[in-house]
């Protein structure tokens, strides 16, 4: 166990724990816990804690209340961010946080999750065709992703990019199913750009549009590239890239 009372500038290392009450200015590295005031550096342990953090904290648990770098763990916690956390549990008391909804073309309509730090999110989405119902998946989708903001209120500019997959099927069953299976339905990359105003009480209204890229990396066994609207064919010699694009607007909860 390391101990400093009022700041430490260096390096601490223990078996278990290293404990600084004042600023910390280099590296915490123990096998159990770090803690320290605010944290100029790296700390490095299964659980670390720290006010204002400029730098990483790498661990299992790591909390921070500013952080301006990263957070490198299964659960990571902060009021602030101002980096890239990277974890199965990313928690920023002060980041993006919204439900959607949105109606791309007159063919689908789209509700999707962001939720991130102060400027990049993740993105996952589910959508059906709009004049169908939830029950029967009739033309149902899943999306996930990541994204950055840019935001300068009241007005917000996202861009964010994700993989696609679009159902194929007799029942809903077969079109759940078939999500999963390369065999069937349609797979392929999609970028969403969209600008967006605050209305007030947390409501937004965004207007936008998704570009759909038909590439080696795409798979369609339903037809949705066999589509009547416009397409940019940005193909050469050595490989066939071609993107579909589409209008939407929606609101942000």
């Amino acid at each position: 166990v390391n101990i400093a009372r009022a700041g430490f500038s260096g390096i601490q290392t223990a078996g278990v724990i290293n404990l600084n009450n004042g600023p910390l200015n280099g590296v915490q590295i123990s096998g159990v816990y770090n803690q320290a005031g605010q944290s100029r550096g790296a700390q490095i342990s299964l659980i670390n804690v720290a006010d204002d953090v400029t730098g990483a904290q790498i661990g299992l648990v790591n909390v921070g209340q500013r952080v301006v770098g990263t957070q490198i763990g299964l659960v990571n916690i902060c009021d602030e961010m101002y980096g890239i956390p990277i974890g199965l549990v990313n928690i920023v008391e002060r980041g993006i946080h919204n439900a959607s909804v949105w109606w791309e073309g007159d063919t689908n309509t789209w509700f999707g999750v962001q939720n991130g730090t102060n400027i990049t999110y993740s993105l996952l989405y589910a959508g059906i065709e709009s004049e169908g119902r939830w029950v029967d998946l009739t033309g149902f989708g899943l999306g996930a992703g990541a994204g950055f903001r840019v935001e300068s209120r009241p007005f917000y500019f996202d861009t964010d990019l994700s993989w696609r997959l679009l159902s194929e099927g007799e029942t809903a069953q077969d079109r759940f199913t078939s999500l999963f299976d390369r065999a069937r339905g349609a797979g392929f990359p999609s970028l969403r750009v969209a600008a967006g105003i605050a209305i007030g009480g947390g409501i937004g209204w965004f207007i936008g549009g998704t570009l759909d890229f038909e590439s080696p990396l795409s798979w369609d066994n339903i037809g949705y590239f066999n589509r009547t609207d416009a397409a940019l064919d940005l193909s050469s010699s050595s490989y066939d890239l071609r993107v579909y694009p589409t209008f939407f607007t929606g609101f942000k909860f």
